[in-house]
Parts: structure tokens; sequence; C-alpha cells
């Protein structure tokens, strides 16, 4: 997940990169993070300061200045990256590597790919308010009961 993480003051610019698991604390790992990247910038933020607990609270006003734009990426979805061991020849892993026969046609009654569309297709739409689908319920309400007239005038 890379974050963008700006100071605006001198502009700034760093970005992070760090995986969360179910049970870590966003907030304590970004913290930890941002103070890794910007040690610096606390650190003369910092130095006229004696206690403790102005230190902590000039850091966190620091960091509640910051400009921050997060990119979430779920597990499955990846960049899927090939990785060349240092020193090894690139045309030889990549024919070792990529140029393996997908399928053994004599081997295997069974031949094609698996192609997930939700995968790579899938862009998220978020739903349609209630508002408005109240209002085109509605709406064709309204419609059906015209037509329900008109068929009682034509009798």
């Amino acid at each position: 997940m890379p974050d963008q993480v700006r100071h605006d003051e001198n502009k700034t610019e760093r970005e992070m990169m760090f995986s969360l698991s179910p049970q870590d604390n966003f907030a304590q790992i970004f913290e930890k993070q941002v103070k890794d990247a910007f040690s610096e910038e606390i650190k003369t933020l910092t130095t006229h300061i004696e206690t403790a607990t102005e230190k902590t609270k000039a850091i966190k006003a620091f960091i509640s200045s910051l400009g921050v734009k997060v990119e979430w990426t779920h597990r499955h979805y990846v960049k899927d990256d090939e990785y060349i061991p240092h020193g090894e020849d690139i045309a030889a892993f990549l024919k070792r590597e990529i140029g393996k026969p997908i399928i053994h046609w004599e081997d295997s009654s069974q031949f094609g790919y698996e192609i997930l569309p939700n995968k790579y297709f899938y862009r998220y739409q978020p739903p349609t308010p209630a508002k408005e689908l109240l209002a085109a319920f509605w709406q064709l309400e309204k419609e059906a009961e015209k037509m329900l007239e008109d068929l009682a005038v034509a009798q």
C-alpha cells in the first residue's frame, strides 16, 4: 500500500509502503513510518523542546499537519512482479521461468486458462442511493396507475 505523505512547509514528499494484517493498528504503524520518513524534520522541530510530553504533542501536531494520500490494495490484487536474482543471466532466467509450456497437451485431458474477470476488470461502483431508487419506484407506480386509468376509460 503506497502512502504518499507531503509536508507542505518545504514541499517535502515521501512515499512509504507497508502491509497490515487484520490485527495491526494502522495509526501506530503509520505514526512509526512517518517518524522514520520525516526523522530530520521532527528532530529540528523538537530540538528546543525539553519535556517529553511537549515533544510528543509537537510530533503529533506535525503528523496531523501532513497531507496524506493513501492507496489501499487488497492482498489478492498486489502487483505481480518478477524478481531476478542478482548475478543471474536474465535471458536464462526468463527462459527457465517464463518460457515453460503452460499446457502439456499429451499429459492432460483438460486444457485451458482460468481467467478471473473480477480480479482484472472489476471496478467498484457505489450502489444507487435509496432516495433515487424510491423516486424511480414512485415514478413507475404513477405510470402504472395512468395505464390502468386509460384502460378503465377505454372500456
